[in-house]
């Protein structure tokens, strides 16, 4: 448990930022790389859904507010998506931290299945 909490809390440090941020184990120019490519080729397709948007708010005044805040949305997320933060964190990590209070972990051996099994019959008598 202690390693988890841990663990959540540089997570934690990676996730407070007010951008998009991508946590990689790999080299991140080559993230970069990869990811440049994945946009260039979802910018294409996005114009054209826009374009589409476009066409619709002209030809359905019905629905042009939401088609204007569908609209505006997608913008705000081109610009979230085209600059993104890809931050290099190590694989592996260990943390050592002195407890005074033991750590008890559960395990599934004999005992433990008896005493499950004793609950089980109790619990089966009690009901019926």
């Amino acid at each position: 448990m202690p390693q988890v909490v841990e663990v959540l809390k540089y997570v934690h440090e990676i996730a407070t930022e007010q951008d998009l941020g991508v946590a990689v184990g790999v080299d991140v120019y080559t993230q970069e790389t990869r990811y440049k490519g994945l946009y260039g080729k979802l910018k294409v397709q996005f114009e054209a859904l826009l374009a589409d948007l476009r066409r619709l708010r002209g030809s359905n005044p019905a629905l042009k507010a939401q088609i204007e805040m569908i609209e505006a949305f997608l913008i705000e997320l081109d610009k979230l998506i085209a600059f993104p933060r890809i931050v290099q964190v190590e694989k592996e990590k260990q943390v050592e931290v002195e407890r005074k209070v033991p750590i008890l972990v559960p395990t599934n051996d004999l005992e433990a299945e008896r005493f499950q099994v004793t609950l089980a019959m109790i619990i089966s008598r009690l009901i019926g």
